[in-house]
């Protein structure tokens, strides 16, 4: 069943990924999971400012008729497209330049200078390097070491 599960992503991916551009947002994932009784097909879409409810509607209108169309799915399932939520961790280059600016927390496989985990302002990644301002100074460390980056999220 697993490779059904990521043949049907995949095929969702490819089959919808130009539109939901076109809708002005970035496809970050789809996911094809079976939760409690009923199956799920989850559209994660993000843009620079953050996703609204109207881009998840608008997203959600444009795409359901394409994957009728082009994509056999034999089980009813239900078509969520949402937001990756404030927690999730940043990934991809495309993630780093969106989040430029905004307090992060990285995670290391191996303490670096003796931590573990340090938090900065993300300045951006460039080659294989993820840069980020602490204590107002420039650092710079290695993607191959960096285990998560996500966003510190302060409720002021």
């Amino acid at each position: 069943m697993a490779s059904i599960k990521k043949d049907i992503q995949s095929r969702v991916e490819s089959a919808i990924r130009d539109e939901v551009e076109n809708q002005g947002v970035e496809l970050l994932e789809v996911k094809y999971l079976k939760e409690e009784a009923k199956w799920i097909l989850r559209i994660i879409i993000d843009k620079r400012g953050g996703i609204s409810l109207d881009d998840c509607e608008r997203v959600s209108r444009a795409i359901d008729p394409i994957i009728d169309e082009e994509v056999e799915i034999k089980q009813a399932y239900y078509l969520e497209v949402q937001s990756p939520g404030i927690d999730r961790p940043l990934k991809t280059a495309a993630d780093f330049a969106r989040y430029v600016g905004s307090e992060v927390e990285i995670s290391f496989y191996q303490a670096q200078n003796g931590q573990k985990k340090i938090e900065g302002i993300l300045l951006g990644s460039e080659d294989d390097n993820l840069n980020i301002e602490v204590d107002d100074k420039p650092v710079s460390f290695l993607l191959e070491d960096i285990a998560k980056v996500k966003r510190v999220i302060n409720f002021k």
